[in-house]
């Protein structure tokens, strides 16, 4: 008795569809991929947008109140003279002495100082919202160059803090200049701020090529980053030692924001109490930037 064997046809189309499939799964992905990351720029240009509109619209009035609060002031002054030539008893006169020289001047110099806060917070966003609107001129650096440069305009801040700032190997890059001087003056302002009172301050600036990118970095042997604010560090308005150094907290946002806008990153590593080092890296072959939007080019020329 003989064995049949059937045997089923092959389909010479099967192996060929799957790489056709995959190849169409592939451009599918892809097309998704480019329309988030549009969809991304545009909703980042609203954003830039919006905050430029506002920090700009504010200013008018935050003026206004700060004038009304000088004229106030000035306007106590001359009650308090005008008290003195009246007759009338010590205690009443006393009494309304202390209300316009603690009570009401002491408001209205409650209302300048916080307005004039309030400006140091509006000219801090208009100056992040401007690094992601300017339009970068991106040529050849010598970025020992520009960091000598950088140094020698801090020099008098250096030599306050008694510190020491070395520069190593130093790549060129593609960059806009102005742009990549102000991500070096911040992350050395950064470490001068930050210094240990146990140790004369030493930072060193320093690079190398990593293939595609170059990267750059910023060391210092100063107090470092508590672990519970290193999640926050590159966010707007973060101070994670407000009583060491005055300002608005906004020196490694907008680093951050020139570094991304050049198509690279910027991190730290620090252990507290023994220092930070800040890094960034560039693309080797620059990336273009977006270009101001007309909404906000419009608002600029007002």
């Amino acid at each position: 008795m003989s064995t049949m064997i059937h045997s089923h046809p092959h389909n010479p189309a099967g192996p060929a569809t799957l790489p056709a499939e995959l190849e169409i799964q592939v451009a599918e992905r892809t097309r998704q991929l480019e329309s988030t990351v549009a969809e991304l720029r545009r909703k980042n240009e609203e954003v830039e947008a919006f905050v430029y509109i506002v920090s700009h619209d504010l200013r008018a009035p935050l003026v206004n109140v700060q004038g009304v609060a000088r004229e106030l002031l000035t306007s106590c002054e001359s009650l308090k003279s005008i008290l003195l030539a009246c007759s009338l008893p010590d205690r009443e006169r006393d009494a309304i002495r202390e209300i316009l020289d603690e009570d009401i001047a002491g408001a209205l110099r409650f209302i300048s100082a916080s307005s004039s806060k309030f400006e140091r917070l509006i000219d801090a966003l208009l100056g992040l919202s401007r690094q992601g609107r300017q339009v970068y001129q991106i040529a050849p650096i010598d970025v020992r160059e520009l960091v000598a440069n950088t140094v020698a305009t801090l020099q008098q801040l250096i030599t306050e803090a008694g510190a020491t700032v070395t520069l190593g190997s130093l790549p060129p890059v593609m960059a806009d200049m102005t742009a990549l001087g102000q991500v070096f003056a911040n992350l050395i302002g950064n470490s001068l701020k930050y210094r240990s009172p146990h140790r004369p301050l030493e930072v060193e600036v320093g690079g190398e090529n990593d293939g595609a990118m170059v990267r750059y970095w910023v060391r210092d042997n100063g107090i470092g980053i508590p672990e519970i604010g290193k999640s926050r560090l590159f966010q707007v308005f973060q101070r994670l030692h407000p009583a060491l150094a005055a300002g608005e907290g906004m020196g490694l946002a907008i680093a951050h924001r020139v570094v991304e806008r050049h198509g690279g990153k910027v991190w730290a590593e620090s252990q507290e109490g023994q220092g930070s080092t800040f890094f960034f890296s560039l693309p080797a072959k620059p990336v273009s930037a977006p270009l101001m939007s007309e909404e906000a080019r419009t608002h600029e020329r007002q």
